[in-house]
């Protein structure tokens, strides 16, 4: 990654570098864009973390589902065995309790991808069997009598006249 582009250096020349990204563009980037910026290279070691995000309703039993969350997470290949996943309880959110799944993958943006994709396939299966529930949020609204609110909280010592 270089500033906003990220993908795959294929060349450095001598006032250039070019790479292709993972929509398939070729970029070319000065090389004193690139010698001045930070550079993060995804794929230097041999895993890459993911953080995957689960929220489950209030009602939800926690701990049978971090147990859940642990077995569907391990059985996803493509998950590394080492480092072995993770799953931690991180906020109380507006509808859910959430939950965040770590794994490791191999580096390669592809294979994240992908694993990401067959993770979030299992987990929605296996959490649909278990009849465990991944809200939305909701807003309940209250309607209450106009004339009885207007008498309350008048806007002026006169009525409107709404034919003026």
């Amino acid at each position: 990654i270089i500033g906003d582009y990220e993908g795959t250096v294929e060349q450095i020349d001598i006032r250039t570098t070019r790479i292709r990204t993972y929509t398939g563009e070729q970029v070319l980037l000065p090389n004193s864009t690139v010698f001045t910026s930070a550079v993060q290279v995804r794929t230097a070691f041999n895993s890459r973390r993911t953080d995957l995000g689960v929220g489950v309703d209030y009602n939800t039993p926690l701990a049978d589902t971090a147990e859940l969350l642990q077995q569907i997470i391990t059985d996803v290949e493509g998950v590394l065995d080492n480092p072995s996943p993770e799953i931690d309880l991180v906020s109380f959110g507006d509808s859910s309790i959430d939950f965040v799944v770590r794994y490791w993958t191999l580096p390669q943006q592809q294979q994240v991808r992908r694993t990401q994709t067959k993770a979030i396939v299992a987990i929605k299966k296996a959490f649909d069997q278990a009849n465990i529930s991944i809200p939305y949020p909701i807003r309940t609204l209250y309607y209450y009598d106009q004339q009885q609110f207007n008498d309350c909280f008048p806007i002026s010592g006169k009525k409107i006249d709404s034919e003026n």
